[in-house]
């Protein structure tokens, strides 16, 4: 249905849609072109970010990188690492400048994390094509706000590189050394990092195949010679970034189990009609939990493939009117491909950031390159990506808020306890995880050590502060607890509850019953807003005369058990 204005001309219903209060509002601020409400954005996000980061203690992930770069080798590091933990070193090797140098380990982690969350924010504000309108929500989003801007990962600093590829999409064949030193930065942040940089690479390779057809070895070969170098430098870059992260055998973690074809259709339909909706609709999925372990009831696997096929509408329909669609499909194909058989929570916001980085692509003007004003295709885009925002607003809210009520972990709690009381140079046993004696972690102690700035337990893993990712062998185990129980009973025990290191000390020739239960302290994991608490004990042996009396804090959470 049409209607025409006073000189008689039709207007369109996508004319008469965006007349339409509040449409015509949104559409004027879209045409502004002062960059003053993105400074404000920046600002507003920055002091945000801030605020919620002061309520943040810094857990099991953040700790393991720090020790890893505060007391790793530099040949560990670029080397031996990665293979562990399937990252490339660049995480650690920025680190290791504040965690070498002795600076504070919380003040340094969060001010590193603060500043690659802002330059991704600042990325979107000022170089986007993105209409105002998104690019005023975006950064307060849960996964820009919160997962990727007050949790310290790399993973800001990966969307702020994947944000300046975008950027430079248009200009790539003009440009191709800056394109190509983007993309091999971007694939020292992350495995998904190495994996969409080639992908972006082999699309931009086909596309100039589809350009120019039988003449591309002679054009890409003969022509452009900064351009077929740069390509030639980063696939180059790219094989030693692989070797560097490809696992080896003893990797923990890795997926050991036949993989016949119907768990290789479970996974890579989970990741295909799961993880957009888990993005950005639904909280189906434990942030603790792969998602290949993941089962979701048939009526609700339904609900999430319905809300992903929006999700993909949004992120796909204008690199299809643009022919642009080989440049997102890529990108987007090989992130759900790694996502099927390795991923969790906190690696769904990767799917945001990509579905960012598509629709950017799309809202370029291919001939006068730069932001054109959006039909009614991308009107509706934008109106549908508006939507999809709006529960990542919500869980940014509850996120925050539980951020503020709770402890996201309980390691700062316990290093401030042991500096309390003066205990740090009495010997501290770390349970072993509670399986067996095959997989020796000990990364409940982890945050503590990172707080107190040294190893608080004696029983390292291979004599290392940080977790060495790897599937343990039994025999060496038991060869470990024999050198531990040289030490003799231990003054303290950091476990999760009295079950957790029953096994240990007979291993190492203690009695747990010589132990009595004098702090506890909780921590929560959240996501999402939701908070997974749980919490921690430390024993002492009552049996030691030389201890010193403690303050001792012993109350335990309704609804948590410590003494079993």
């Amino acid at each position: 249905m049409d209607s025409t204005d006073q000189k008689g001309s039709k207007k369109s219903l996508y004319e008469l849609f965006s007349e339409m209060p509040p449409m015509s509002s949104i559409r004027r601020f879209n045409r502004v072109e002062s960059n003053v409400p993105f400074v404000v954005v920046t600002v507003i996000y920055t002091a945000l970010i801030i605020w919620i980061s002061v309520f943040h203690e810094l857990w099991f992930d953040e700790a393991q990188a720090w020790m890893i770069a505060k007391d790793a080798s530099l040949y560990d590091i670029l080397f031996k690492i990665p293979h562990y933990e399937t990252h490339p070193p660049l995480w650690h090797l920025m680190l290791a400048v504040p965690a070498k140098a002795g600076l504070p380990y919380e003040l340094s982690m969060k001010v590193i994390q603060i500043l690659t969350a802002v330059f991704m924010v600042a990325v979107i504000e000022f170089k986007s094509p993105l209409p105002n309108i998104i690019k005023v929500i975006l950064p307060f989003t849960y996964w820009t706000a919160y997962q990727y801007g007050v949790i310290s990962r790399p993973y800001a600093l990966f969307a702020a590189l994947l944000f300046l590829c975008a950027s430079l999409y248009l200009e790539r064949d003009e440009k191709p050394v800056q394109y190509c030193v983007v993309l091999g930065i971007l694939s020292l942040t992350s495995l998904y990092g190495l994996m969409i940089a080639a992908m972006i690479a082999a699309a931009w390779i086909f596309k100039l195949m589809l350009k120019y057809k039988g003449q591309f070895a002679k054009k890409f070969f003969g022509e452009d010679r900064a351009r077929l170098l740069s390509l030639l430098a980063l696939l180059v870059f790219g094989i030693c970034v692989a070797l560097t992260v490809w696992p080896w055998s003893d990797t923990a973690g890795m997926i050991k189990t036949e993989m016949n074809a119907g768990k290789l259709g479970k996974c890579l339909a989970y990741s295909l009609f799961v993880i957009p909706s888990e993005t950005f609709f639904s909280i189906n999925t434990h942030p603790n939990s792969l998602l290949l372990s993941v089962d979701i009831e048939p009526t609700e696997l339904i609900l999430c493939a319905l809300r992903s096929v929006v999700a993909f509408f949004a992120v796909l329909a204008l690199p299809f009117r643009k022919k642009r669609l080989l440049d997102s499909v890529l990108p987007l194909g090989g992130f759900l491909v790694i996502a099927a058989f390795y991923s969790m929570v906190h690696h769904f916001g990767l799917f945001f950031i990509l579905a960012v980085y598509c629709i950017w692509i799309g809202f370029y003007d291919c001939e006068k390159k730069e932001k054109e004003e959006p039909g009614a295709l991308g009107g509706a885009v934008t109106a549908v990506f508006m939507y999809m925002l709006v529960f990542p607003l919500i869980w940014t809210v509850t996120s925050a808020r539980s951020e503020i009520i709770y402890n996201y972990d309980y390691g700062k709690d316990v290093a401030a306890w042991i500096t309390e009381n003066n205990l740090q140079d009495y010997t501290w046993l770390s349970a072993w995880e509670p399986v067996d004696l095959t997989y020796t972690s000990y990364n409940i102690s982890i945050t503590t050590s990172a707080y107190l700035g040294r190893p608080v337990n004696y029983n390292l893993h291979g004599g290392f502060s940080y977790c060495i990712r790897d599937t343990g062998d039994y025999e060496a185990a038991l060869k470990e607890a024999k050198e531990l129980a040289k030490y003799g009973a231990p003054d303290f025990i950091i476990a999760n509850r009295r079950s957790q290191f029953k096994a240990d000390l007979t291993a190492i020739g203690g009695v747990w019953s010589d132990y009595e239960l004098v702090c506890v302290t909780n921590g929560g994991n959240i996501d999402r807003g939701r908070c997974f608490r749980s919490v921690l004990g430390v024993w002492m042996n009552k049996d030691n005369k030389k201890l010193p009396s403690v303050k001792t804090q012993t109350e335990v959470p309704e609804g948590f058990v410590l003494e079993d």
